[in-house]
């Protein structure tokens, strides 16, 4: 394992420890998202969702570049 891996590793955890955090913590940070989960309409309810997936994404690309690399 390279030293640009670890680092890559390292900051991937520590995105995904605050985003975690954030998640938690959805009703003080971002308010509105709370209020898009209890919506009854699904396309408030599948933007909201869309909204939280994207960053995992990017925190996983940053966790695992090898396998992201060949991909994309």
């Amino acid at each position: 394992m390279t030293l640009l891996t670890l680092v890559n590793r390292l900051i991937g955890l520590l995105l995904l420890a605050a985003y975690g955090y954030l998640l938690l913590h959805l009703d003080r940070y971002l308010p509105g998202l709370v209020v898009a989960q209890g919506s009854l309409y699904p396309k408030v309810f599948i933007g909201m969702a869309v909204v939280l997936i994207l960053p995992v994404i990017g925190i996983a690309c940053i966790l695992t570049p090898e396998t992201f690399r060949n991909r994309f």
